[in-house]
């Protein structure tokens, strides 16, 4: 395959942006909408269009892969993963955020909670040894905030799209979004 499925929009744009950073710019990324990544890969198989499928390593990703293993045709256990069977270092349950480290994600969440919200104040302070995602969510609830689901993807679309490390900067601040840039050349 020479081009690349994934789950959602943010997930497009880090995997675009590592991917240039690694000096592959001729790589093309599709996505999905989160829960439609099974049936566009089975459109994809049905055209003869074979792809690398990418998800994340949360419950959904889990079962976003083996639907479409079972899709049959193009896809198998060689190009259908979980950024955690590419990445061994990433949380389990991870998602693509995890792999941003702990410093980046958190600026980015503290910086919309207190626009979004208006609170002077963000204490969140993630762990590196769960899922961010999960985290953040938990984070919300603790605090009441009912519009959960949409802050998540808030934060999810700054982190993507405000994700701009130098080609030097890149495998210090960001190692496992390297690894993982590296492991998806490796299958293509």
């Amino acid at each position: 395959p020479h081009s690349i499925l994934v789950e959602g929009a943010s997930d497009k744009i880090l995997l675009q942006k590592a991917l240039i950073l690694k000096g592959k710019t001729q790589i093309g990324i599709t996505n999905g909408h989160g829960s439609n990544v099974d049936t566009l890969a089975s459109k994809l198989n049905d055209v003869d269009i074979s792809v690398l499928v990418v998800v994340d390593d949360d419950a959904s990703g889990k079962a976003y892969k083996t639907k479409i293993v079972r899709i049959g045709g193009s896809y198998s256990a060689n190009n259908v993963f979980t950024i955690r069977d590419l990445v061994g270092g990433v949380v389990a349950e991870g998602t693509i955020e995890d792999t941003l480290g702990k410093n980046y994600v958190e600026s980015k969440f503290k910086e919309l909670y207190r626009g979004h919200y208006f609170e002077a104040e963000c204490d969140i302070a993630l762990d590196e040894t769960t899922s961010f995602v999960g985290q953040m969510k938990a984070y919300l609830h603790r605090n009441t905030r009912s519009d959960a689901d949409k802050f998540i993807e808030d934060v999810k679309n700054k982190l993507a799209n405000e994700f701009a490390p130098t080609k030097g900067s890149f495998g210090t601040n960001f190692p496992l979004l390297e690894s993982l840039a590296d492991e998806i050349i490796k299958k293509l």
